[in-house]
């Protein structure tokens, strides 16, 4: 039986190709692109609508951002949209950009602070321009609707679970190019949680670094054959890591190299420890035994993800991870009076306001220099209380309309 093996030579297009050169070794890159006749050319560079570079992120390089955000804000399907429209285009378009951003940059506070002030501007007054017309905050805005906001979800709160993303798939994702190249020319064998932050990596490298304490929250190692899970740097057991409660020191008394891993240490289900005195290794020893691990053979270690306080899963959620991370408010009992499924969203948009008293009341109108009064019964003090219930054309009306229904009948107060 004849076999036919077909050979597929890849080769690079020169006239098509460009090599960017960066960092160490960036003139000898140069020089043999060069040779090879490859175009060279410098950072930073815009690709798929996204700037390269290898420093800090400047007001230049997202500026692109912000001018994609306005234009769109400003467009002329946006001028007469309704609060609800607005509100809509906020949440779904504008996310969206954002989100493409996020995902591959941790944007820096400033840019964050300016789309934030662009999007609450046209909330309000229909342009990102005019910053003067804002009714309600918006922290109070980017609330959920049960907790008395309009469900907008804050960018920083949404960097921050693109950056525990790229955490999550260095150490899960072993096909990954970017995971494959940190392990080799960043972590060199050393773990995760304990590279220093040093001049090596770039500047989204060392944001990753800093978000170590928030990762450590989520992350935890499933053991069962327990060749992959590291005994003291890898986060394991309920404790935490290991290294961290009783040092260096602590680990030289056990004689346990750093990096051995749990199949090292637990021999036939049986732990492997010297004895010591020190009363920190000895609580160590017993909380690692009172845990009750045992190897199964022929089944890997895996990396699991939290999801609920009881809950780990193994595979990386968005939305659970948000929602433990994101800046929670009490419930308030009146969101499903205002939000419901059969509800017009530019009526429920007013209605939100009506509770907040935002509305703009002839007691709101008088601190800005104008006089309204009611343009029912004509009371001076128009405000909102007494514009939906204490007016009589108001409470006339809730008598007609509700009838005998409310037992006993509706009060003015």
């Amino acid at each position: 039986m004849k076999r036919i093996i077909i050979l597929i030579i890849l080769r690079i297009n020169v006239a098509k190709s460009t090599v960017f050169a960066a960092g160490r070794g960036k003139q000898e890159l140069e020089v043999a692109a060069g040779e090879a006749g490859l175009t060279v050319s410098a950072l930073p560079k815009k690709y798929l609508g996204l700037p390269l570079t290898t420093k800090t992120m400047t007001r230049h390089d997202y500026d692109p951002l912000l001018v994609k955000i306005r234009n769109r804000l400003l467009s002329w399907t946006s001028k007469s949209l309704s609060f609800a429209g607005r509100l809509q285009l906020i949440k779904s378009v504008i996310a969206s950009i954002t989100n493409f951003w996020c995902s591959a940059f941790c944007l820096p506070q400033a840019c964050i602070d300016e789309i934030d002030s662009m999007c609450s501007a046209f909330l309000w007054s229909g342009s990102p321009n005019i910053t003067t017309r804002a009714k309600v905050a918006w922290e109070e805005v980017c609330c959920l609707k049960k907790e008395g906001g309009l469900g907008v979800q804050k960018i920083k709160e949404v960097s921050l679970v693109f950056a525990l993303k790229l955490i999550w798939r260095l150490f899960t994702d072993s096909e990954s190019l970017w995971g494959k190249w940190v392990k080799q020319t960043l972590l060199r064998g050393v773990s995760f949680w304990d590279v220093k932050e040093g001049s090596t990596g770039s500047w989204v490298w060392k944001k990753l670094l800093q978000l170590r304490p928030v990762a450590q929250r989520f992350l935890k190692m499933d053991i069962h054959d327990g060749k992959l899970v590291k005994f003291w740097t890898d986060i394991w057991h309920p404790i935490g890591r290991l290294i961290e409660i009783v040092g260096d020191r602590g680990r030289l008394k056990l004689g346990i190299a750093i990096s051995a891993c749990i199949a090292d240490v637990l021999v036939e289900n049986v732990w492997r420890f010297r004895r010591t005195r020190d009363t920190t290794v000895q609580n160590m020893i017993v909380k690692v035994q009172e845990l009750g691990v045992e190897l199964e053979t022929n089944v890997q270690d895996e990396v699991l993800w939290k999801r609920k306080d009881d809950e780990n899963g193994r595979e990386f959620s968005a939305a659970t991870t948000w929602e433990h991370i994101r800046c929670k408010r009490p419930v308030v009992v009146w969101s499903k009076l205002i939000w419901f499924a059969q509800g017009v969203p530019r009526y429920a948009f007013i209605a939100w306001l009506a509770v907040k008293d935002r509305l703009s009341t002839g007691s709101k109108m008088r601190a800005w220099g104008q006089v309204q009064c009611c343009v029912f019964c004509g009371e001076p003090d128009e405000t909102r209380n007494h514009l939906f219930f204490a007016c009589p054309y108001s409470y006339t009306l809730w008598l007609q309309v509700i009838g005998t229904l409310l037992r006993p009948p509706p009060s003015p107060d």
